[in-house]
């Protein structure tokens, strides 16, 4: 409760600045608290209002982050839901929003996200009894998960060279100052 408090607080002031970038992310920042709590209807109107601003801006960065979000929120009234006729229009929905934040994280090169929007799109196909489908996206998703520890452990590799790059430089240091 804390949390919605100061982003409502960040909303007036953003409000009155005039400054539609924070007020989006403020607005998106309620939404998590909502969809953390499970609470999917206000969730949904304040992740949507972010995107609309978002859109407005042509943030794109943050137009997948608030798109990924209401897939993700779909995604989960559809597992909250018994009807199956709903449930359907709600994956629907989801796939939607989420292939939506796909095509952008794509453009960008983001594998982490790829691969997490991957794994949506593959419980939405199971969900909707299209097993193929559902099979390769989970395939996609495994591929990029590959990259991202790809890249994980290169970088780690390096900072371990760089690391002992340092050392073996400070310890020839101290031998000349030794000589």
């Amino acid at each position: 409760e804390k949390a919605i408090e100061f982003y409502n607080k960040a909303l007036v002031l953003n409000d009155k600045v005039g400054d539609k970038t924070n007020k989006a992310i403020a607005l998106g920042s309620i939404a998590m608290v909502h969809y953390n709590k499970a609470e999917y209807e206000k969730a949904l109107d304040f992740a949507s209002a972010s995107l609309k601003i978002n859109e407005e801006n042509q943030d794109e960065r943050n137009i997948s982050n608030n798109a990924g979000l209401i897939g993700d929120i779909y995604l989960d009234m559809a597992h909250a839901t018994n009807d199956k006729k709903k449930q359907q229009s709600l994956l629907i929905n989801s796939k939607k929003y989420l292939n939506t934040s796909l095509d952008i994280q794509l453009k960008q090169s983001n594998w982490k996200e790829i691969a997490f929007n991957y794994e949506q799109l593959s419980k939405i196909e199971a969900l909707l009894d299209n097993y193929k489908e559902a099979n390769n996206y989970s395939i996609k998703a495994s591929t990029y998960k590959d990259s991202v520890y790809n890249e994980d452990t290169k970088e780690t590799i390096k900072n371990l060279e760089d690391k002992r790059a340092i050392e073996l430089r400070d310890k020839e240091i101290q031998l000349n100052k030794l000589t």
